[in-house]
């Protein structure tokens, strides 16, 4: 991975902690993998509005809602990491009749606060978390 690809992949990470705690906050956590990537196309139909750039990337259209692919992967990637907890799970069929694992996901606050603290200490950063909250 290139330096540039990995500082996309983490803006990408930031995006969805910040998503996250702003469910928190509404007190809506935790959040459905289907009510994350509803709240992410959310997100990049309403980035335009506060002149932010939407995240790109494939996007299919389920039955449940959208379904970012390469969210998931990033999500995988944060629980991986111990700053995404997963709570509930259960496996799930696919409108194609493929079957997935699925679970609800929260915050682990105590490893996350101080990145998205320091985060917000750039202005694209704020803006992003501004637009989230």
């Amino acid at each position: 991975m290139t330096e540039e690809e990995r500082l996309a992949a983490v803006g990408r990470e930031i995006r969805i902690l910040s998503l996250l705690e702003a469910s928190e906050r509404a007190g809506l956590s935790p959040l459905s993998s289907t009510q994350l990537h509803a709240l992410a196309y959310l997100a990049n139909v309403l980035a335009p509005v506060w002149d932010l750039v939407p995240e790109t990337g494939v996007l299919l259209k389920l039955r449940g809602g959208p379904y970012y692919p390469a969210l998931q992967e990033d999500v995988d990637r944060l629980v991986s990491m111990t700053l995404v907890e997963v709570l509930q799970t259960r496996f799930v069929q696919s409108d194609d009749g493929v079957w997935r694992f699925d679970g609800q996901f929260q915050l682990n606050g105590a490893r996350t606060a101080p990145i998205l603290e320091h985060a917000r200490t750039f202005e694209d950063e704020r803006e992003v978390h501004e637009m989230i909250l």
